[in-house]
């Protein structure tokens, strides 16, 4: 009697223990942050707008969006827009231009989330221990995280068309491989083209360096200024 109560206590323990180790969670801190006066943040005037970027570094990164951005070669930058808004002002597009004409887009709100959303099937061997009792409650909660994060990528990322008042927000850029070598840093200037009183008018704001992990030697190409 003993031994079938320490077995079904064994199996109860590892259960748990499958449970705290494969059970999907989402940290990221809700809101924006406050630039103030960070080095990195670049202002420029637009009429009656001040546009302010900066790009997230890996500890931002895993604070607004509880991931390392830089595995999956995203480069995220913040921008806000202040002044007084005028009705019908839009951002129109946003690119990132290289010295080697490559043009970069931000990332949609759908590829984001697959780039950082929680995966069961990464998790799926620890139930094979737990003889795949709490599998069904790890599937649940994952897709309840999922829907936390894609909800989260819906208040935080900004789209083009969207309307300059109180516009703030985070934008991301996935870099090819072959155009910045992993190791090496992406820098120079960020392109918006804002829709002002129906007249398309062009902005560059230059960026400080983002460093991508697994140092590689060969170096990256800079971004026109």
């Amino acid at each position: 009697m003993k031994m079938k109560k320490f077995g079904f206590l064994a199996i109860f323990v590892v259960i748990l223990a499958a449970l705290s180790a494969g059970c999907a969670s989402y940290g990221a801190k809700s809101g924006f942050p406050e630039m103030g006066s960070d080095p990195r943040l670049t202002k420029v005037s637009a009429g009656d707008y001040t546009i302010s970027a900066f790009p997230l570094n890996k500890e931002e990164g895993k604070t607004y969006f509880d991931y390392d951005l830089g595995k999956e070669r995203v480069a995220a930058v913040f921008v806000e827009v202040g002044g007084q808004p005028n009705g019908g002002d839009i951002l129109s597009s946003v690119s990132l231009n290289f010295n080697n004409s490559a043009v970069l887009y931000p990332m949609n709100r759908e590829e984001v989330y697959y780039s950082i959303r929680n995966e069961y099937w990464a998790k799926a061997s620890l139930w094979y221990f737990a003889g795949y009792i709490g599998a069904p409650i790890s599937a649940l909660h994952t897709k309840s995280v999922n829907k936390k994060i894609e909800e989260d990528l819906n208040r935080k990322l900004l789209v083009s068309g969207s309307g300059l008042k109180d516009l703030r927000g985070f934008l991301m850029f996935k870099v090819p491989e072959g155009l910045v070598p992993k190791g090496s840093a992406v820098s120079g200037a960020l392109k918006l083209v804002l829709k002002i009183g129906g007249k398309e008018a062009i902005y560059s704001l230059p960026l400080s360096p983002v460093e991508f992990p697994e140092p590689e030697s060969s170096a990256a190409p800079e971004l026109n200024k």
